[in-house]
């Protein structure tokens, strides 16, 4: 039988920088949560929970989170791993994860996933959104002091929030050439 393949990309929040203090730290921080998180499952729609928005957890997620066939693809996977485990508290065992990035760096690619994308010849409309780094920034850690609100969030910036969501989700999307084996 096959195993469940799922692609999936998280995006967090924190009060601690990831680029100062590492992964573990960051993960492991009380202040760490994650915002939103978008899966495909093979060649299904892809999905997106907003756990900022009140939506429960949802069932299908959470039964694909437990499922002892469910091979898991991300690109840079130990990120979603880390933070799955110490966020949601839900281990995945490291050789059910994927990480397209190093399979497409495999194949002779480089860069992070906008490079690769324009280097694979994927089409502009589909590649990593312009902003989304910018939009990442504003939503994954505290507001700077000099700002009005402590942070920004899908409350005190609903139009820009909605970008963000939607650049999460896209990221599955861009990222689907990327998920071939690195011996194709």
């Amino acid at each position: 039988m096959e195993p469940v393949r799922v692609h999936v990309d998280i995006e967090s929040y924190s009060e601690l920088d990831l680029t100062k203090v590492g992964l573990y730290r960051y993960a492991m921080h009380p202040s760490t949560r994650i915002e939103l998180v978008s899966w495909g499952v093979g060649d299904e729609p892809v999905r997106t929970w907003d756990a900022t928005d009140g939506t429960p957890f949802p069932e299908d997620l959470l039964a694909l989170l437990h499922d002892d066939t469910t091979h898991w693809y991300a690109f840079n996977a130990p990120f979603e791993r880390i933070m799955i485990a110490c966020v949601w508290k839900i281990t995945i065992p490291a050789d059910r994860w994927h990480c397209t990035m190093v399979h497409v760096w495999m194949l002779g690619f480089s860069g992070g996933l906008a490079d690769v994308g324009t280097q694979m010849g994927i089409a502009t409309d589909k590649q990593k959104m312009a902003h989304g780094k910018k939009l990442v920034l504003k939503f994954c850690k505290p507001a700077p002091k000099n700002h009005k609100v402590d942070r920004y969030d899908r409350h005190n910036s609903p139009v820009e929030w909605a970008e963000y969501t939607e650049y999460n989700l896209s990221l599955i999307h861009i990222s689907e050439p990327t998920r071939q084996p690195a011996t194709s």
